[in-house]
């Protein structure tokens, strides 16, 4: 790593797993087994973005917030809400913009007005 923290991935891995310049990632620590998890999550021209939100702690809350994205043809990359035992329950989501029109704005409208979501953010990675 670089005094900017910056990690350099071997040339002979960006060539196996096709990584370009741009390449997105998701970083995962893991501090339990001390090392850094990399998730490919697509090229400088994917439409990813990261919605984090907080619900109410109800059963099946976060299954509506998954069903709502289907209906807009987005595809969740992978998801991290961890339990709580609290009224509310605080984690993200990485979207897969692809295949929907919807702009950004009018996806955290639209999931606002799901009656067990408090808030949402989304932007682009």
């Amino acid at each position: 790593m670089d005094k900017h923290g910056r990690i350099t991935i071997p040339q002979n891995v960006r060539k196996r797993m096709n990584l370009e310049s741009g390449s997105k990632f998701l970083v995962s620590p893991d501090s339990e087994e001390s090392r850094i998890v990399l998730y490919h999550v697509g090229t400088a021209e994917s439409c990813v973005a990261e919605a984090r939100m907080r619900l109410t702690n109800v059963p099946g809350a976060i299954a509506r917030v998954a069903q709502a994205l289907t209906d807009e043809k987005i595809d969740i990359i992978t998801s991290s809400f961890p339990s709580s035992k609290g009224e509310t329950i605080t984690g993200a989501m990485l979207l897969n913009l692809a295949k929907t029109e919807m702009p950004l704005t009018k996806l955290a409208s639209k999931l606002k007005t799901l009656q067990f979501v408090k808030q949402v953010s989304i932007h682009k990675v």
